[in-house]
């Protein structure tokens, strides 16, 4: 990629943070993890994300994920990285995603992943709108409040 030129993929919806803070919660009781972050998201960030989590003891592989990508003002990936980050896993087949955005872009963008990742690992992702009604699919209450659950576990090199 020539200097200055943007990745093919790249979803924009402000002004440009310097890099991203990455982060997520486990709730071991309700067998849920949950992943948000801000700023730029790029491959690099989902790399460091899953080391970090699949070292954590508390993380079993058939924890259902929420994904709250609704502060995220890039995503700084080419297609081939989408296409990798759809193919790889640290849950197990079976285990249900719950994307959820904001924007148009990252909508089509989350729905190419869930592509992916169902061909490749037999995963179920869902990409949608609203927190509520993804954590209802997610089988959560509809009063489920991932904030009350503590203090994050923040992802190094953010």
């Amino acid at each position: 990629m020539a200097t200055g030129e943007r990745p093919a993929l790249v979803g924009e919806l402000g002004s440009q943070l310097n890099g991203m803070s990455c982060e997520y919660l486990i709730d071991t009781e309700r067998r849920l993890v949950i992943s948000r972050g801000t700023g730029t998201f790029r491959y690099a960030d989902f790399l460091e994300h899953m080391k970090t989590l699949g070292a954590d003891p508390r993380f079993r592989p058939d924890f259902a994920h929420l994904v709250d990508c609704r502060k995220l003002e890039q995503i700084d990936m080419t297609p081939a990285q989408v296409q990798d980050t759809g193919s790889q896993s640290l849950f197990a087949a079976g285990s249900r995603r719950a994307f959820v955005v904001v924007s148009d872009l990252h909508f089509g963008l989350g729905r190419m992943f869930a592509t992916y990742r169902e061909v490749e690992c037999d995963q179920t992702t869902v990409v949608f709108r609203d927190i509520r009604e993804a954590s209802i699919w997610l089988g959560l209450p509809k009063d489920y409040d991932p904030d009350t659950l503590g203090e994050p576990t923040r992802v190094a090199g953010n």
